[in-house]
């Protein structure tokens, strides 16, 4: 990068950094707000609810830079062409589409945090996060890489997934005698809960006996339990919310066992649309500053920029929902609101004078 270029890159960094700070701040108190409810039930103290907000922010974070990119751009640009610099940076001779490019190259920064963020420290930070709140209201689970582990009296339950539609799969319970012996294993491919009971698929049954171990099979089997599905959400991790690796294996793993995989992969190719996302979004912001809103203040520029950016968010979301009533293909569903991001800059980029 050129040393204008860094000048560019410093301004908008800086700004962006900015922009996330007031929102991780707002949204910390908002969480916090929803949270003081419950506090003093059990162990749920003050200082839990802090740690429990403070884990949340890389989730947070994540989520709102596609937001911050736009607002953090306009914001740093926008301090240029307030102070002049700007226009003495086109009289020089740099134009529009190369201040765009020096824009674009602070993207490319935006773009490996948002990774480091979404795939390595959010979901790790998010789980933990949902698993002390959990221990601190009581409930007697623990949340690992490989599932969720439950104790229920005297019996042990495993569960590898939680399905978006309220269903369990990859369930093993472990039902231990008084006198610490295993009685039996329950194993099942999934389960659904009826509003009284769940029911089992594919589960296979081994029992340990006096007279040795015997083994069942069944296609279905009723299983009587305190757990229900409003305890397992208070850990359970939305797909939106699940690493690369993660949704790749878990989309694939329900295809391979014809269940439904479409929020699954909805969220697969939102993410993988993610740096396309990013840089629509610094692309946008180039004609507030450069366009007819070039006379009007940073305020404004801000405030039609949010404007922007939560149409797009609200957008993005109703029409994933909407593809996924109507069973539109994931990509279809995750590509449609990053072309029309392009569309609109393309269409205020010929407004540019």
């Amino acid at each position: 990068m050129t040393i204008l270029e860094r000048y560019i890159a410093r301004s908008v960094l800086l700004s962006g950094l900015l922009v996330m700070t007031i929102l991780l701040v707002l949204f910390f108190f908002s969480t916090f707000v929803v949270e003081i409810g419950d506090v003093g039930k059990h162990h749920y103290t003050h200082l839990v609810v802090i740690q429990y907000c403070l884990l949340l922010l890389p989730r947070n974070a994540y989520e709102l830079f596609p937001m911050v990119t736009l607002l953090g751009t306009i914001l740093g640009l926008g301090l240029l062409a307030g102070s002049g610099e700007l226009t003495a940076i086109r009289a020089a001779g740099i134009s529009v589409v190369r201040i765009g490019l020096a824009v674009v190259k602070v993207g490319l920064i935006f773009i490996l945090l948002n990774l480091l963020i979404g795939e390595f420290l959010a979901p790790q930070l998010e789980m933990e996060a949902k698993q002390m709140r959990a221990v601190a209201l009581g409930k007697r689970l623990a949340v690992t890489d490989r599932g969720i582990w439950i104790r229920e009296r005297e019996d042990f339950i495993h569960i590898r997934r939680l399905l978006h539609d309220g269903g369990i799969s990859e369930v093993r319970v472990f039902q231990v005698l008084e006198s610490g012996e295993l009685a039996r294993i329950i194993e099942a491919e999934r389960g659904e809960f009826n509003g009284e009971q769940w029911r089992l698929e594919q589960v296979r049954e081994t029992r340990f006996g006096t007279m040795g171990v015997t083994t069942e099979h069944y296609p279905e089997l009723e299983w009587y339990s305190d757990l229900r599905p409003d305890l397992m959400g208070m850990v359970k991790i939305s797909p939106e919310h699940l690493s690369l690796k993660e949704l790749f294996a878990y989309s694939s793993y329900l295809e391979q066992n014809s269940l439904d995989a479409s929020p699954y992969q909805l969220s697969l190719w939102k993410r993988l649309l993610s740096p396309l996302t990013i840089i629509g979004m610094l692309l946008l912001a180039t004609p507030f500053v450069f366009g007819s809103l070039r006379q009007v203040g940073i305020g404004q520029r801000i405030m039609v920029g949010s404007l922007f950016g939560i149409a797009f968010y609200l957008f993005s979301g109703i029409f994933s929902r909407v593809g996924l009533i109507y069973d539109l293909s994931p990509l279809v569903s995750a590509a449609t609101p990053v072309i029309v991001l392009y569309m609109v800059w393309y269409w205020l980029s010929r407004r540019v004078v």
